[in-house]
């Protein structure tokens, strides 16, 4: 009914830019978040000053792609709060 899930393109869009008005960003469970997904927004996080605050917590996060957000925010020194996965979000081993 509702089609596809829209994609990231805008948001990762407006976080490379740097745009200083997006401080916070909550990824609706509506959104398509993938592994391409995560790759594309790790690279625009890792230049961004800006952004404080990203909430992925309403979607399914797999080890590496977790561990690509980790690589990404070591060089991101702006983010002070982050939130990611969902109930399926496990304790497997990652090494980051």
């Amino acid at each position: 009914v509702w089609g596809q899930p829209q994609g990231i393109d805008d948001i990762v869009a407006r976080i490379s830019r740097n745009d200083p008005s997006m401080s916070s960003i909550y990824l609706m469970r509506n959104r398509r978040f993938d592994e391409g997904d995560v790759e594309k927004l790790a690279d625009a996080l890792g230049r961004n000053t800006n952004l404080l605050e990203l909430d992925l917590s309403s979607h399914r996060i797999s080890s590496s792609m977790a561990a690509r957000l980790a690589r990404s925010l070591q060089t991101n020194e702006s983010i002070q709060r982050i939130s990611i996965g969902d109930s399926s979000f496990g304790d497997q081993v990652c090494w980051f």
